[in-house]
């Protein structure tokens, strides 16, 4: 046998090893992709929703059932989105104060200046506020004026009534003591959006630039954060009692 045909049989035997290979190779990609299309099978399986039953009375009842579960999702989802706007509300307002306090000038709101004489008799007569920190002997800023003369409203539930007879925490519902103190005068209204116009009749001529009253200070703020607080909890109690007979309604229905 020549070298020729020697060579030329080894040539032939190396392509069909390749050959061999190839097809070895695509197999595996196969086998790959079948298992991938298994997989999916699987998963549409899992995700596809079936309900089969035979009596009229129990779909009645799982149809209740489900458009309940429905209802409390959807007012759980209410209440979330309320809660998430609070946290963004609150994150922003404190964000605000961080950047704006140490540059507040101190004249106005943050001067510390003589307590009012109007003020110490009004603090004096009312012990109710004598627990607080509040030292009336020495200088004060605006704010802890009304800090102070907010307590006094809470604790006395001075707030207007709305025709079902709930609080509106906004609105206030002065006393006589409070009309005397803040000079407030016939049919004026007096509430959180105006608040500073009456702590500037208590100061008079002695404070700084008088006009300028429309920023809310620190006490306004938490006193309307508080409010609304309050006025979230009632609402958080109506939608559970509604919750509550709800559940009645489908458990009288079983």
């Amino acid at each position: 046998m020549s070298n020729k045909t020697i060579k030329n049989k080894q040539i032939k035997k190396e392509s069909e090893e390749i050959v061999d290979d190839t097809d070895v190779e695509e197999t595996g990609e196969d086998i790959e992709e079948t298992n991938v299309v298994e997989d999916n099978i699987e998963k549409k399986k899992k995700d596809k929703i079936e309900y089969e039953c035979d009596s009229i009375e129990q779909a009645n009842k799982d149809l209740l059932q489900t458009r309940t579960e429905i209802k409390n999702l959807d007012k759980r989802e209410e209440l979330i989105i309320k809660a998430l706007l609070k946290i963004v509300q609150k994150q922003s307002k404190q964000h605000k104060h961080k950047h704006t306090t140490g540059t507040q000038k101190t004249t106005g709101f943050n001067k510390e200046i003589n307590v009012p004489e109007k003020f110490i008799a009004f603090y004096n007569k009312h012990e109710i506020l004598h627990d607080t920190s509040f030292d009336i002997t020495k200088n004060h800023k605006r704010a802890d004026i009304t800090k102070t003369i907010y307590k006094y409203i809470k604790l006395n539930n001075l707030y207007k009534k709305s025709p079902k007879g709930e609080l509106l925490k906004r609105e206030i519902e002065p006393d006589k003591d409070l009309i005397e103190l803040l000079d407030i005068k016939k049919n004026e209204g007096i509430g959180f959006n105006n608040f500073q116009k009456y702590i500037a009749r208590l100061y008079g001529k002695n404070i700084d630039e008088p006009e300028k009253i429309t920023p809310e200070t620190d006490a306004d703020t938490e006193a309307d954060e508080e409010s609304s607080s309050s006025e979230s909890e009632e609402e958080e109690d109506k939608k559970k009692n509604v919750k509550k007979d709800v559940k009645k309604d489908v458990k009288k229905t079983k």
